[in-house]
């Protein structure tokens, strides 16, 4: 990601930060920029945890996730196990079978 991304993406708040998640092809995009698949899942984690967070401390707060955030977590989601699926659940090692989506709900 580049220095610019990642200064628009502070300025434009987090509603676009998941919209961005929910645009055709994102993740195979972002897939190309990592050497490794071991790098990508480290990726996937560190996004899922992000946004996560995000969803919680809106949850936290006793207001409703907007449906476009879980939307943009399921897809983080649904990339995790298509790549638990190619590469081995090795990659992720945590898993406690519930999915952070269903959590937020």
């Amino acid at each position: 990601m580049s220095i610019l991304e990642i200064i628009k993406d502070i300025f434009a708040g987090p509603n676009a930060s998941f919209e961005k998640l929910l645009m055709p092809d994102y993740f195979s995009n972002k897939r190309q920029e990592f050497d490794s698949i071991q790098e990508y899942a480290k990726w996937l984690r560190g996004i899922l945890t992000q946004f996560g967070s995000m969803a919680f401390i809106k949850k936290n707060q006793g207001l409703q996730v907007p449906e476009k955030w879980l939307d943009g977590i399921r897809k983080i989601e649904a990339e995790i196990e298509r790549v638990k699926i190619e590469s081995g659940p090795n990659l992720f090692p945590v898993d406690n079978g519930s999915k952070m989506s269903e959590t937020l709900r």
